[in-house]
């Protein structure tokens, strides 16, 4: 032996909608989010069609560093529709958007479509999430809806080595 090594807790989120901090705290763990960086852009394709835009519809695109327990754990990029929430870089982004787009917007998210998928991590998302260029990650990709009305198009990256879904299945069918 060499010792005794602490092998790092991951994080095992059942599969439902909730903010990054909500879900992070349930599971025992500090959330903090590091924004880096706010602008008013035009979306990419993916998300000017996942938000129902023209294609010269403005978006707030926000890209975060999530971090759980001082562990890099994702990456967000999210896009809003700038008409939607046309003040959105004068709120603390640092917290739950969700909470913002509730509170401010009266847009609260109550349901979304979700694929996720595994892939390598790219150098720029693994300097980020403090990982080798080329480790699993899980990309998720959702858009966020409140009603029948489009509000957030998302792409997060999430560290394959710290995060994992749970979902319980049953035969029943609708």
């Amino acid at each position: 032996g060499k010792g005794t090594y602490v092998a790092a807790r991951t994080a095992r989120s059942r599969l439902h909608l909730a903010s990054f901090h909500d879900d992070m705290r349930r599971l025992g763990l500090t959330p903090t989010t590091v924004v880096l960086e706010v602008a008013l852009t035009t979306g990419p394709p993916e998300a000017v069609r996942a938000l129902g835009q023209g294609p010269d519809g403005l978006c707030w695109h926000l890209r975060r560093l999530r971090v759980a327990d001082g562990v890099p754990m994702s990456i967000d990029d999210a896009w809003y529709d700038a008409e939607q929430v046309p003040d959105l870089d004068v709120h603390d982004l640092s917290g739950s958007v969700y909470g913002i787009l509730q509170e401010h917007y009266r847009l609260p998210i109550d349901r979304a479509e979700q694929t996720v998928a595994a892939h390598q991590a790219d150098e720029a998302s693994a300097v980020l999430l403090g990982i080798p260029a080329g480790r699993p990650i899980l990309v998720f990709d959702r858009t966020s809806s409140s009603g029948d009305r489009p509000v957030e198009y998302t792409v997060s990256r999430y560290r394959g080595d710290r995060y994992e879904l749970h979902m319980s299945l049953d035969r029943s069918w609708a």
